[in-house]
């Protein structure tokens, strides 16, 4: 059965059954008859009590004996509503439940002929709505999920803790980060604003404050941070003093990201046809700078093998580890009902280096070499508040991406499509309101970041099984952590 994260449904019975024999040299009644107790424990055995329609959901009865004559000689299987769900049973104590359709039926195990344990199996689709909170104050493009499963998520200037069900864990004050909270691999969380940037443990206890931000931070493997302040690159330890910093010749425009031999990507612009990218290394020492066809818009660069790949308004282009342009594409010429300029957000790789990238019109997938593979102008993410939230690549090769409702383009749903071709799974209609960026937890819940239709935000839990793509980049700007290297 596949894993999950839901509260074990386990109820223990135990049979008591009084049998009478006649031992020699016993305690023995006035009849020369031994009373012994024997008694099993028995109960169903499973790791989830909610499944998705079409998941196979496996049911063990365990019996124990704790003293007798062996183990139950019958078994039997029943379960409340058959409309909902097939029931196939083998005769080594396992059934094995297909459920067809939402709703709740009743798993039940007879063992000898006696009830032993039941258990309440609850079945949903893909993209319904587990949970939904509201928050105060703007909420950022994605949350940022830890080691620890717990989901980190940045609205106004709040850093919130959740765990996958959407319980509160905390609530502390932050910095109005962008794009969401970055979080080590011990569960600090770094947070970046316009003139804030800081760390709190993973209890939310702030640990420092510096007073310089910018539109994005990385978290290098030391767990130190590189933030980008306007025109400079700032690298900060894990204590927060400034390990070095560097002027850029322009402003930046993303966050930076960190490769994992320690090279800084970052990409700043110094006005129109003026636009750069520079890699600068692990000790502060600018290797190269190139000038390039367009700079990002809140939207990170991803690194793949030795190529690093930009989004802009209207196009993508890829650089080498020298800074040589590779390959360079335009959305225009590849769907003629794209624009020039349109919001795009950070790309993202799945392991082959196959990208897909989300613009204010379409949803686009490529090659590693930029060729086009298909483009869906149905999946757009409308118009943006600030950036446009990226696709998550997920373990079947399927992708999330926040895109506008097929009946009111106002509103922005959650969909779920196939990498090959960008056919529609589901779609998850919330309402009212637009999805702003959506991220997977560990165990494969969907969160979504959200702004309401009245104004404020929501963090919302939508149904799934999936998990994250484990070789490729697999959300916006990095990791689930968003940490942003390789």
């Amino acid at each position: 059965m596949r894993q999950g994260r839901m509260t074990p449904g386990r109820a223990r019975a135990i049979a008591t059954i009084s049998i009478g024999l006649a031992l020699a040299g016993g305690a023995c009644r006035g009849d020369g008859l031994i009373d012994l107790s024997e008694t099993f424990d028995a109960e169903i055995v499973t790791p989830d009590t909610t499944m998705l329609v079409n998941e196979v959901g496996v049911f063990r009865a365990v019996a124990t004996y704790t003293f007798g004559l062996g183990a139950p000689t019958q078994i039997s299987w029943g379960i409340s509503d058959t409309s909902k769900a097939f029931l196939v049973v083998r005769p080594d104590l396992t059934a094995t439940v297909s459920p067809i359709d939402t709703g709740e039926v009743r798993v039940v195990a007879v063992i000898n002929g006696a009830f032993t344990d039941s258990v309440t199996l609850t079945i949903v689709r893909a993209g319904f709505v587990r949970w939904r909170q509201n928050v105060a104050g703007a909420v950022t493009l994605n949350p940022a999920i830890g080691a620890d499963s717990n989901i980190r998520a940045v609205h106004g200037t709040t850093l919130s803790t959740r765990t996958p069900s959407g319980e509160l864990l905390q609530t502390t004050e932050s910095c109005n980060g962008r794009l969401g909270p970055s979080v080590s691999i011990d569960n600090d969380a770094y947070v970046t604003g316009a003139n804030c940037t800081r760390r709190h443990t993973a209890d939310g206890v702030g640990v420092w404050a510096h007073q310089s931000g910018g539109l994005g931070l990385a978290v290098a493997r030391d767990s130190g941070a590189v933030v980008l302040a306007g025109d400079t690159v700032i690298r900060l330890s894990k204590l927060g003093a400034v390990v070095w910093s560097d002027t850029l010749g322009g402003s930046a425009r993303t966050a930076p990201v960190v490769h994992s031999n320690g090279d800084i990507y970052v990409a700043w612009s110094a006005g129109a046809n003026a636009d750069s990218v520079s890699q600068i290394a692990g000790d502060g020492t600018v290797n190269w700078t190139v000038g390039v066809p367009g700079v990002p818009d809140y939207a990170s660069p991803a690194i793949v093998g030795g190529s690093v790949v930009f989004s802009h308004p209207g196009g993508l282009f890829a650089v080498d580890a020298t800074g040589a342009i590779t390959w360079e594409r335009v959305f225009a010429a590849d769907n003629a009902a794209a624009t020039d300029s349109a919001p795009t957000s950070s790309p993202v790789l799945d392991g082959a280096g196959t990208i897909f990238v989300l613009t204010s019109d379409a949803l686009y997938s490529y090659s590693a070499t930029g060729q086009i593979i298909w483009y869906a102008d149905s999946l757009g993410y409308g118009t943006p508040t600030t950036g446009v939230g990226a696709p998550t690549l997920l373990s079947n090769g399927t992708v999330l991406v926040p895109c506008q409702s097929p009946t009111a383009p106002a509103v922005r749903e959650v969909c779920n499509v196939e990498g090959e071709d960008g056919g529609l799974v589901w779609r998850s209609a919330f309402g009212s309101g637009t999805v702003e960026g959506v991220v997977v937890g560990r165990e494969g819940t969907v969160i979504a970041m959200r702004t309401r239709a009245g104004g404020g935000g929501e963090i919302a839990g939508v149904w799934s099984r999936l998990r994250l793509e484990p070789l490729g980049w697999p959300t916006e700007g990095g990791s689930e952590r968003r940490t942003r290297r390789k």
